[in-house]
């Protein structure tokens, strides 16, 4: 009896520990890999997007397709504001619908997120819809 009551509580130490470990997302449904769909500027030009990626987790976003840019990500769920601070390199953000060159900080406001889509308005200028992918 002492045997089996040492083998369920090594089991179940080594199960608490296996889990604890794991980083739990900080930004609910926003936390994941988003393929941009389309781009819709003021102009009323709409710009279909072709392989761009915005990764996000935790407090990083990565921007992938044409090269892959690494910067921070800032999250206010109360306000549904968004932050994308990208400091390094001299990249040209177009692939991904943004029309600057890095180091900036660019400022979303969400207007849709759910387990399948994310929909944010870039400034008062243009809006950006994704698919989860």
């Amino acid at each position: 009896m002492k045997h089996l009551l040492l083998i369920i509580t090594i089991l179940v130490a080594a199960m608490t520990a296996a889990t604890s470990c794991r980083k739990r997302p900080l930004n609910g449904d926003l936390d994941a890999q988003w393929q941009l769909m389309t781009v819709e500027y003021p102009s009323g030009r709409t710009e279909t997007m072709n392989r761009s990626y915005y990764c996000f987790y935790r407090h990083t976003v990565n921007l992938r397709g044409a090269a892959n840019i690494h910067g921070n990500l800032i999250y206010n769920e109360d306000n549904d504001s968004l932050i994308i601070d990208l400091p390094d390199g001299n990249d040209w953000l177009g692939h991904w619908g943004i029309e600057q060159h890095t180091p900036c900080r660019i400022g979303f406001k969400v207007i849709e997120l759910s387990g399948k889509r994310l929909v944010m308005l870039h400034g008062d200028s243009a809006l950006f819809t994704f698919r989860k992918f």
